[in-house]
């Protein structure tokens, strides 16, 4: 938590003990990371949603992405970028 940046890092080791605190921090400090949207940013998010349910749930993921498309309507490359990473997930 003091340390942000390593979120990425250490919440595959974490997870199991925290899964509440990885979850919420993993979606803001990674996830909701991209300071500049662009199709590249979008990829950038999708493989990391992707990368979180290596050791996280799927079900988080989905719900994760469901959420960013209905937050940003107007971004139809976000849209299209996640619901590939959504389609491989289910």
């Amino acid at each position: 938590m003091q340390n942000p940046e390593l979120t990425e890092t250490y919440s595959k080791d974490l997870y199991p003990n925290y899964p509440d605190v990885v979850n919420k921090l993993y979606y803001q400090n990674v996830v909701l990371n991209e300071k500049y949207p662009g199709r590249q940013a979008y990829r950038r998010m999708g493989r990391r949603i992707k990368n979180y349910t290596a050791f996280g749930s799927v079900q988080t993921a989905i719900k994760w992405i469901d959420g960013l498309i209905d937050e940003y309507p107007s971004r139809p490359a976000l849209a299209e970028e996640l619901n590939k990473v959504k389609k491989k997930l289910q």
